[in-house]
């Protein structure tokens, strides 16, 4: 894939950032109800991630790198709500639909159908995927890998960060 430009990689950020600022004000009040901006207080602004870009302070692929880790994080949550509460996952869900007229899922990838493309790929790419792949593997709960995915996760974790080029 061809390297892309700072404007390309900042458009990308941006469209991350929507989906990331919406679901963190949906998802903080579910997760922790006493304090229900904990999520979003907790996010450097778009605006300030951009403006470092443009002021030559941070990379572009830096901060597209950080907005990816953090929506990844934030769609794992949410999986891990669908296991375990599932109705409040479809609150988030709903409200995510409700605030942005689109599906999550569309927006930002299922970490459970990217985690199987990283597996049928062979490698893992960079470090936003190494976490999610070691987070699954962590995961104990039953059904999320099976013993043949344990053992693939396993030894692509093992050899991470060599990667056929």
């Amino acid at each position: 894939m061809p390297r892309r430009s700072p404007a390309e990689l900042l458009a990308e950020h941006d469209r991350l950032r929507s989906c990331l600022d919406v679901l963190a004000a949906v998802l903080g009040p579910v997760l922790e109800p006493d304090d229900p901006r904990y999520l979003v207080d907790g996010l450097v602004s778009a605006e300030t991630t951009r403006a470092a870009v443009l002021n030559g302070a941070a990379r572009a692929s830096d901060v597209l790198a950080g907005a990816r880790e953090a929506i990844a994080d934030l769609t794992r949550a949410v999986e891990d709500l669908g296991r375990r509460a599932p109705d409040k996952a479809g609150f988030v869900l709903d409200a995510y639909r409700a605030t942005t007229g689109r599906d999550l899922w569309k927006d930002a990838d299922h970490p459970g159908r990217l985690l199987r493309a990283i597996l049928k790929r062979g490698f893992i790419a960079n470090e936003t995927e190494y976490r999610l792949v070691a987070d699954y593997l962590a995961d104990m709960a039953t059904g999320l890998l099976t013993d043949a995915q344990r053992d693939t996760a396993g030894q692509m974790l093992a050899r991470f960060p060599d990667r056929p080029q």
